[in-house]
């Protein structure tokens, strides 16, 4: 029998520094979703949507950590240590030529495939019921306000 899949469409809040990011630099912090109900455990990411309110188009990297990785501050260089790199699920791209400009504001959707493997970033139970990222610059961004960025996870789980 094929699994039955619910979806889930969770907002991860960001929190960005209104000062100019480097590239390396962590925008926000750890960040985490809400709870995710998993009914007989597991699923995968089905996609990823990043709202630029500053039309910044920076490209990014959207880390993905089934338990809480080490703390790393707002704007402070990615540096994760073997642990972070335990937890590590896999990493989604967010490139700048794929943002849809469209609007005043850029959008970004992209697929929940891990960007060295172009594999479904899948999980297992998890012991916190939520996974958690970490958004890193690849240019040098520099936001107008604290709200510019909002994120939305798609999960599918069983």
């Amino acid at each position: 029998m094929l699994p039955h899949w619910r979806p889930q469409i969770v907002e991860v809040p960001i929190t960005v520094t209104t000062s100019a990011y480097t590239a390396e630099d962590v925008i926000g912090g750890t960040l985490t979703s809400g709870t995710l109900t998993q009914y007989a455990g597991g699923g995968y990411i089905a996609w990823v949507r990043l709202v630029d309110d500053d039309d910044e188009k920076a490209a990014l990297r959207l880390y993905v950590y089934r338990e809480a990785p080490s703390t790393i501050a707002d704007a402070a260089a990615f540096a994760p240590t073997e642990a972070d790199w335990l937890k590590t699920l896999g990493c989604i791209e967010l490139a700048a030529a794929d943002y849809d400009a469209s609007g005043a504001d850029a959008c970004i959707v992209a697929a929940g495939i891990d960007r060295k493997t172009e594999r479904e970033i899948i999980f297992d139970s998890l012991p916190a019921g939520k996974l958690f990222f970490r958004l890193v610059c690849d240019a040098t961004p520099t936001y107008a306000d604290a709200n510019d960025l909002t994120l939305h996870i798609c999960v599918l789980t069983m």
